[in-house]
């Protein structure tokens, strides 16, 4: 095992017991906090559902202040650096930090509620806690209508691009994989009913990107 994996186990183990220890006692009115209505409207989201904030406006109101000046994208794409997460990034913070649903198991929330993180900076405060808890349980969503969803990349839609990123690990590769043949209902569904913990690993892939993987497995 690497150095690197090692600290890593290390330092998840000794969150999760600084988490379910309750050793962080300024912070103790997060889990009496129930309902998003408690927390002041500074930070409750203008656009869309205001009960179900958005990735987008996390983003704006906690990431950008708090993450991203160390979490970016070319600290995860360095190879000598140990950061892993661009939190500019949805498909990162999914694939690296949460659990959708389950803040318990979602180092994002257990990182910043024991205030391992951010490094260097005041713990978030409980409003900023809260709604992070919210986003995560209301099944962490990148935006809703009423916000500008981030621009798509051209490999964004390419059927094969997308199977390789996502898919391959679990499947093998597209030419050997026992899906071809698939459609995109097909694969909705199994997102939809979690099959093989799709639902939990890959709530973020839209119609399109879905329909790609689809014609890519059927070629």
């Amino acid at each position: 095992m690497s150095k690197h994996k090692l600290n890593f186990i290390i330092i998840f183990i000794t969150s999760l017991l600084l988490l379910f220890s309750n050793c962080s006692a300024q912070h103790d009115s997060v889990e009496e906090i129930k309902d998003i209505s408690s927390v002041q409207e500074e930070f409750l989201p203008s656009a869309g559902d205001a009960s179900k904030p958005t990735f987008l406006y996390v983003k704006d109101k906690i990431f950008d202040k708090k993450c991203t000046s160390c979490h970016n994208t070319q600290a995860s794409q360095d190879v000598n650096n140990p950061i892993s997460t661009d939190f500019t990034s949805y498909q990162s913070v999914i694939e690296n930090a949460v659990s959708p649903q389950d803040p318990d198991n979602s180092l994002l929330f257990v990182y910043l509620y024991t205030e391992l993180m951010p490094l260097n900076d005041n713990p978030l405060s409980d409003e900023e806690l809260i709604l992070i808890k919210t986003w995560i349980e209301q099944g962490a969503i990148e935006y809703v209508d009423g916000e500008s969803p981030p621009p798509k990349e051209e490999n964004d839609f390419n059927g094969e691009v997308l199977y390789a990123k996502y898919c391959a690990t679990c499947h093998r590769s597209i030419t050997n994989s026992e899906k071809r043949g698939k459609t995109a209902q097909q694969i909705q569904a199994a997102i939809n009913n979690n099959t093989g913990n799709m639902g939990s690993t890959l709530p973020f892939l839209t119609p399109k990107e879905i329909e790609a993987i689809a014609e890519a497995l059927n070629f």
